[in-house]
């Protein structure tokens, strides 16, 4: 990460606190996630884990485009490496993703805030994100050629966004389930 990355990383993980207040929890948990996933290069080596085949062995950013819709996604791919008091839900509504969905299903849905996100069309991977639970915030990268409407096929990266209370990332967990 340059110098100056650093240095903007840095102002937006102090001030998104500040936002939080003014904007809904939506909003400044997904504006928080997406400066995570820009500037951390952890993100973008489980990137290039996942999709080999559409990163190129030089790259040194893997392109995506942020999906306007907010859709339903479960914690399971993450129940077997959660500590059990990151989350505060009961056990079986963590390891049980029909019990989870009974509990927190929405129909998707696109906030205004990001329409505002430019589009990058040339992009292969879409990154799409779930509405926040409790103190929790799911986002997902599928490759955009092998997903077609809201079936997923193909790997997918999924990440695990755990807030503490003041609104900043305390943890960030990694899934790499397929869909087929």
């Amino acid at each position: 990460m340059s110098g100056i990355n650093k240095v903007v990383f840095s102002l937006l993980m102090i001030f998104s606190p500040l936002l939080t207040s003014a904007q809904a929890s939506l909003e400044a948990r997904v504006l928080t996630a997406l400066t995570y996933i820009q500037y951390n290069p952890n993100v973008f080596s489980q990137l290039k884990k996942t999709f080999p085949y559409l990163t190129k062995r030089r790259d040194r950013v893997v392109p995506y485009e942020v999906n306007t819709f907010v859709e339903f996604n479960t914690i399971y791919f993450f129940s077997y490496k959660l500590p059990k008091d990151k989350i505060p839900l009961p056990i079986d509504l963590i390891e049980d993703q029909d019990l989870y969905k009974k509990e927190f299903f929405f129909t998707r849905y696109s906030p205004d805030f990001l329409q505002q996100i430019p589009r990058k069309e040339q992009a292969k991977i879409n990154l799409t994100f779930s509405q926040p639970v409790k103190n929790f915030l799911v986002a997902e990268f599928l490759d955009k050629d092998a997903n077609i409407s809201s079936i997923k096929m193909g790997p997918a990266l999924q990440l695990l966004f755990v807030f503490a209370p003041s609104g900043l990332i305390e943890e960030v967990y990694f899934a790499s389930p397929v869909f087929h």
